[in-house]
Parts: C-alpha cells; sequence; structure tokens
C-alpha cells in the first residue's frame, strides 16, 4: 500500500497552512471608454477575507469566493480561513493567535501602511489623519466576513 496523499480543499489557491488559503487575481479592467475609466473597479474592496464557520466544507465556502468576485471586480485577492469547531473550543490562545498570523501576511502584502509625520501628531484628530492615509493606500480596501462563533474566534485571534 502507497501513502495517502492530503489534497488541497482549494487547488487553485495558495496555502499558508491547513486553515489558510490565499486566491490572488489580476487587477480588474474596465469595460467602458477612456473617459470614464476612474469610475469603475474603485467602488469595492481589493481583499476580501473570509472567516468560515466551524467545520464548515471548503465546497460551500467557495460559492462565497465566487459571490464575491462578481458582486465586486475590484477584488484581487480572497483570503479564506477554515475553521475547526476542536481548534475554536480547545486550542491555547497563544496558539490560535499564532496559526493566525498569516491571514495579516496574505491580506496585507505590503506591510500596514507608513503613517507620515504629519499624520503623527498627538492631536485629538490624529486619529482621523491616519484613517484618510490608509484609505489613500491602494491595497487598503479590506472586507471581513465572519461566519459563526468559530469564524468569530479566529478573526479576534487574527
Amino acid at each position: 500500500m502507497g501513502t495517502s496523499k492530503q489534497t488541497s480543499p482549494f487547488p487553485n489557491a495558495k496555502r499558508y497552512s491547513d486553515q489558510i488559503f490565499l486566491f490572488e487575481y489580476p487587477p480588474a479592467t474596465s469595460s467602458l471608454p477612456a473617459a470614464n475609466t476612474t469610475a469603475t473597479t474603485d467602488d469595492g474592496p481589493s481583499t476580501v477575507v473570509i472567516f468560515g464557520w466551524g467545520d464548515g466544507q471548503a465546497k460551500h465556502v467557495a460559492k462565497y469566493i465566487s459571490g464575491y468576485r462578481a458582486q465586486f471586480p475590484s477584488i484581487t485577492r480572497i483570503v479564506v480561513v477554515l475553521a475547526t469547531t476542536f481548534k475554536a473550543a480547545y486550542q491555547p490562545l497563544h496558539e490560535r493567535v499564532a496559526g493566525m498570523m498569516p491571514v495579516i501576511d496574505a491580506a496585507f502584502p505590503d506591510g500596514p501602511v507608513p503613517v507620515t509625520t504629519s499624520t503623527a501628531t498627538s492631536s485629538p484628530d490624529a486619529g482621523e489623519k491616519a484613517d484618510k492615509a490608509a484609505a489613500r493606500s491602494p491595497l487598503s480596501p479590506v472586507l471581513l466576513h465572519t461566519m459563526s462563533n468559530a469564524g468569530g474566534i479566529n478573526l479576534a485571534s487574527a
């Protein structure tokens, strides 16, 4: 008898762990005339992170991937986090946090948005200025979709 080979639930995705997968897509191109190109793909998120429900099957989560791709052509990456009920309930917090760190790497491949000295002041509206700086980043729009308690636990750990 041969050894069994573990197959990926998402063969077209980059696998970060047994729970975390990254789908990458080329940027959407506009089908409108050149004069109207600014109003096409800038309206939606560039990244979606889907935190699946406890013991949810990949084939069911894949339907959400298709739906988001159809709804938001601007998406260039989708991160899927599959959840197991056992890990959500019994895994120690430090292990769960360490296991979710690849989600941050996958969702934000360019790292954090740098805060300039003009936005890093101690004034009361410094946070608002930092938010505006982040909004100008080309990869900053991220949609988080959390399903069930297990998905919420994974989100809280990321």
